[in-house]
């Protein structure tokens, strides 16, 4: 069947010498197209692989573009007859490791590393993440204030400024947000000059005035109206005035603060008087859209106190990002607006970059930053075939990372004759697809010009095999709070995720080609914030459901993660009662309330330096957690706050109390997170646990912004938990869509930026440049624009079902509503379920009787006294292990080696046990020993090679291979099964005793088969020997494949079905025939040896 958008792809992967802009719906498959268009021009001598730069907006993206392409070379260079095209490939594939398929930032980087003295940068400048950044710019502005409080030339506007209600944080803010944009702030009209205030007043109230110049028409002066503009225009003549006056505006902020000066309609009006009652609702009208003058006339009284305070955090961070520059330590935005710059006025550096990438793939192009767009034009001038854009305006959810959909636009008509269009999904079900188009379509289309223009989604898959409704819609408007809304919407989420396994729903699988039923780890719940979470996880576990928080904000909010902090917090100040009770109340001490009474009853002080009141027994709980608290923080000073954490973690034994609560896996790893982010902490050049616990504050504080993933649990059976920007780019066979009764946030940000360059600035309350509402107002439609796009990238991540939650408090502005509206005006196919409706599986207690019955002293003594007999015996026999039993088999009969062996290669590090054979080798079956199989991440696979690729000594190339074949292995049809089955293992140690002999080795994969029987995968790295065929290699490794099975039958008594060999040089996967036969000849081998 032939795509509806054929002759577009046709023209992507043709038409080479084009310049494209491709619009690419959601799961339109566009990065395959873009891998189809780089491996064209290599293979049509356009360009070398080296000479294209690829621009991706993550790390995980680049990772995964490089190891796609790759894979597509490869498969050319296998598939080509001619010899010269092979060796074409061959080098295309080293010749990748040069080109530049990367992010933005990174790109920005390797040009200013080719080019830093041009740049004004030292040549061996650094790259300072966020993390050090953030904790950097705290200790700038700590210096900074201090300058500015200081200055005497600020002294009065600062005053101005406190009086009206300044806090100290409000500047910080301000600062914060200059900072994340000075290359604006350095612009000339970034500088406020405050205008001439008789002037300003005089423009602020001109509509003011001529409305109440329209009391003239009234024939009586005792009416109420009239006597409302003759009181309004007594105020206006008066500020006028003060503002005529003194132009330093001090009488008429004076004036302002005292006086209750409101515009408005005000009560009475007869129509008589007025000629009329039409006259007097006109004349309401007009004051009724004035309402707003009065703050704006406090907005220019105020410009001349805020235009000095925002030019000095103006100069501060301008100075500070020229520091960073002679320092040459860039944080991101430096490196593109270095980068951009630089191209822009140095030609030379331009042209050099344009001879060495002579083609510019942009992926992701609607969420970069305006500046990408500039290091583009800079480096292709415009020339044809030159530049490829690849984007989705209706995926475009990072605004408050500058990405800009009007930039998007700009571009997109400037580039009309290449647009191109993508609009096949291969994702979703037809079901998910036609709901998407129904509900979003109007959404989008309300947004008018500023919104992303919309293209509907085709679906290329069948219905669901059942025939089922693939989208289903839970929830209504209750007369209720909105936390007692939300407990009914956990009880309804929870009651779906339990329906999915209990009812058998059917997914697509996509790894073996068939429909079969769900699982808990198909499904991922999606929230825009974290706020949606709070009574659901709680629900989840209440109902034993596991589930792990793929965001990381979203593990500082977990009470593990809080009741650490807390207890850090208490070691950290001494006098901080509140984090000290909540850290006694938490599971790291178990004090319960009595305890806490008790202890106040006895005049005990919330505060461990203090002595303990004489009348608690020495082992009272709270006088044990005082004394514990009070060591530790005595010895923090000797550890680093890592180690701190580290030692109130194991001090306190909390990974092993997390053993008796629910979802201890989870909870282990949250603890393993913080401690992840405290060593990070320290790496970056942290040193204070005050300072940790203000950088984990301004991390938690973050919510949506940060969208890196935990590393989840991979062999865990759980319902996937995320935030919506977490989950761009993936996609899910089951998506339930919740949260979305969370009200838009409130607060206005403290800098805006006009169409001129001129920034608006507000530092709370009435303290605003007078254009800030103006803009602010803009700022909430086109925030309202984004939040429609971003619930049109959670519902678009759904394969197969979506569950749509709309609970919602009655009246209340939010996203549910949004979408009630939009379905009650379409005819979006779903099926709707009310709360009564919503099914109700039976929970699944696990039982504990047989545990009970078991677990006595002394049968716990007859297990020590069997394992010891065991140890002892076993110890004593000759050992062979599986690698050794072919060995074996080609040799002369010899007598077994009897002396004693214990633990596995006991003597070697962890990396190493198991493993021989060359360095490539072990560093590959480490690498997919750690690595998520079931999210087989690009970016994950080359870091943790890269690791274990040191382990080895090894640098360049073979580190790089490494990569290269834990990729493949991730790819592979048997990896995928194991990962599909649900219950795998690996690098497991396995032995038992044959006939005398100890039989051992570590099966690199288990995996169990739906029947029950098991699947042993032995990874093979190593190339096929000289001018031997693949047939060859798999007789040589067919004993200890054959071993393997033998150990886990005579250990388990499970049936092993099958043994794959899984060879990575050749990349192919090849199934040990007649496996009982070689079952049966590893017996008969080791049977003779120990005769």
């Amino acid at each position: 069947m032939t795509l509806a958008d054929q002759r577009d792809r046709d023209r992507i992967e043709r038409s080479l010498g084009e310049t494209l802009f491709i619009e690419a719906g959601a799961g339109t498959g566009k990065t395959y197209q873009l891998v189809r268009r780089i491996v064209n021009l290599i293979s049509g001598g356009e360009v070398q692989a080296n000479e294209i730069a690829a621009i991706t907006f993550t790390e995980k993206a680049a990772a995964e573009l490089y190891d796609r392409i790759l894979e597509e070379l490869d498969q050319q260079r296998e598939d080509a007859a001619d010899p010269a095209r092979r060796e074409l490939f061959a080098a295309a594939t080293e010749q990748l490791d040069h080109a530049a398929i990367e992010t933005l930032h990174a790109f920005a980087g390797r040009i200013l590393r080719l080019h830093p003295i041009e740049a004004g940068l030292p040549p061996g400048f650094r790259i300072v993440d966020e993390s050090e950044a953030s904790l950097k710019f705290d200790r700038r502005w700590e210096d900074a204030l201090d300058d500015i409080l200081e200055n005497e030339s600020l002294a009065e506007p600062l005053l101005a400024a406190f009086d009206r209600g300044l806090e100290l944080d409000r500047l910080k803010e301000l600062t914060r947000a200059l900072h994340a944009d000075w290359d604006r702030a350095e612009s000339d009209a970034a500088s406020l000059q405050a205008p001439d205030l008789s002037v300003a007043i005089a423009e602020v109230v001109a509509p003011v005035r001529e409305v109440v110049s329209l009391r003239f028409e009234c024939a009586d002066h005792e009416d109420k109206l009239y006597q409302n503009l003759e009181r309004i225009d007594r105020v206006l003549q008066h500020v006028q005035e003060l503002a005529d006056s003194d132009p330093s505006g001090v009488e008429l902020r004076s004036f302002l603060a005292d006086a209750d000066f409101k515009v408005g309609p005000g009560r009475g009006g007869r129509a008589k008087p007025w000629g009329g009652a039409e006259r007097v609702k006109e004349i309401k009208d007009l004051l009724k859209e004035l309402a707003g003058i009065p703050d704006l006339v406090v907005a220019a009284a105020f410009e001349s106190v805020l235009a000095p305070i925002h030019n000095a955090l103006r100069d501060v961070v301008v100075a500070y990002a020229d520091e960073r520059r002679r320092a040459g330590e860039l944080e991101f935005q430096d490196l593109l607006v270095r980068a951009s710059r630089l191209l822009e006025s140095n030609q030379a550096v331009a042209s050099d970059i344009r001879q060495r990438f002579k083609r510019l793939l942009i992926d992701e192009f609607q969420d970069n930053d305006p500046l990408q767009t500039r290091i583009v034009d800079a480096i292709t001038q415009g020339e044809q075939g030159r530049a490829f854009f690849v984007g989705d305006p209706k995926q475009s959810i990072y605004r408050f990372r500058r990405a800009d959909i009007q930039q998007f636009n700009q571009v997109k008509r400037e580039q009309e004759d290449g647009l191109t269009r993508l609009t096949q999904n291969f994702r979703s079900a037809p079901g998910v697809t036609d709901f998407v188009n129904a509900v979003f379509k109007p959404l989008m289309l309300d947004g008018g010009a500023d919104q992303a223009a919309w293209e509907d989604l085709n679906p290329d898959r069948p219905p669901l095999e059942d025939g089922g409704r693939a989208v289903t819609v839970v929830g209504d408007e209750y007369e209720a709070q909105v936390d007692d809304v939300r407990v009914l919407e956990a009880d309804a989420l929870v009651r779906m995720i339990a329906d999915m396994t209990t009812s058998r729903w059917q997914i697509y699988d996509k790894a073996e080609d068939c429909y079969r039923d769900a699982r808990f780890a198909d499904t991922a719940v999606l929230v825009p914030t974290r706020t949606g979470l709070k009574h659901v996880l709680p629900a989840l576990e209440e109902r034993d459901i596991p589930y792990r928080l793929e965001s990381r904000s979203m593990v500082y909010d977990t009470r593990e993660v809080r009741d650490l902090l807390n207890l850090l917090h208490a070691l950290d100040d001494p006098t901080d009662q509140i984090a000290l009770v909540a850290a006694l109340r938490s599971a790291a001490f178990a004090c319960a309330d009595d305890d806490l009474y008790r202890w106040r009853r006895a005049r005990g002080r919330w505060d461990y330096r203090r002595p303990v009141p004489q009348s608690i027994p020495e082992d009272d709980p709270v006088a044990d957690s005082m004394r514990w608290l009070n060591r530790t923080a005595a010895r923090r000073w000797e550890m680093s706050v890592s180690e701190l954490v580290g030692c109130a973690i194991r001090e306190r034994r909390l990974m092993e109390l997390a053993v008796v609560e629910r979802q201890p896996r989870e909870r282990w790893a949250r603890y393993r997170f913080l401690l992840d982010q405290a060593r990070a902490f320290c790496d970056d050049g942290g040193s204070t646990l005050s300072d940790f616990l203000a950088w984990a504050e301004h991390q938690a504080a973050a919510d949506t912004r940060v969208i890196e993933s935990v590393v989840p649990e991979e062999d865990h059976d759980a319902v996937r938990i995320m935030t919506i920007h977490a989950a761009k780019g993936l996609e899910f066979p089951i998506v339930v869509f919740a949260g979305l009764n969370t009200q838009p946030r409130s607060d206005p940000p403290s800098l805006l930026w006009s169409e001129t360059g001129r920034p608006e600035i507000r530092l709370g309350g009435n303290l605003e440049t007078p254009g800030f509402a103006r803009l602010r107002a803009r700022e909430e439609k086109l925030q309202e624009d984004e939040y429609v796009r971003r619930n049109y990238v959670a519902a678009t991540r759904a394969r197969d079902h979506l569950i749509v939650s709309l609970y919602r408090k009655a009246g209340q502005k939010c996203d549910a509503r949004l979408i009630t509206e939009a379905l009650q005006r379409s005819d979006a196919p779903c099926r709707r379920l009310g709360h009564d409706q919503i099914p109700d599986p039976p929970r699944i207690e696990p039982s504990a009787d047989a545990l009970i019955e078991t677990d006595t002293p002394a049968n716990r003594d007859r297990w020590i006294a069997e394992r010891e007999e065991a140890i002892r015996r076993l110890t004593a026999l000759p050992r062979e292990s599986a690698t050794g039993v072919a060995r074996l088999a080609d040799s002369e009969p010899t007598r077994l080696d009897h002396r004693p062996n214990h633990e596995p290669d006991d003597e070697l590090p962890p990396w190493r046990r198991g493993r021989a054979g060359t360095a490539i080798g072990r560093a590959t079956h480490a690498v997919l020993q750690v690595i998520d199989l079931s999210d087989a991440d690009p970016g994950q696979i080359e870091s943790v090679a890269n690791a274990q690729a040191a382990a080895e000594s090894l640098s360049g190339p073979a580190a790089r291979r490494v990569a290269q074949l834990a990729a493949r292995a991730t790819r592979s049809a048997v990896v995928a099964e194991a990962v599909a089955a649900g219950r795998y293992w690996r690098e497991l140690y396995a032995a038992v005793e044959i006939d005398g002999v100890l039989l051992d080795g570590f099966i690199d994969l288990l995996y169990e088969l739906p029947n029950g029987n098991l699947v042993v995968v032995d990874y093979k790295t190593d190339a096929l020997q000289s001018g031997e065929s693949v047939a060859a290699a798999v007789e040589r490794y067919r004993l200890q494949a054959a071993s393997y099975a033998l150990i886990l039958e005579e250990s388990l008594g499970r049936t092993v079905e099958r043994c794959v060999l899984l060879l990575l040089e050749p990349n192919q996967e090849q199934e040990i025939a007649e496996l009982p036969q070689a079952i049966s000849d590893v017996r008969s081998i080791l049977s003779g040896a120990n005769r």
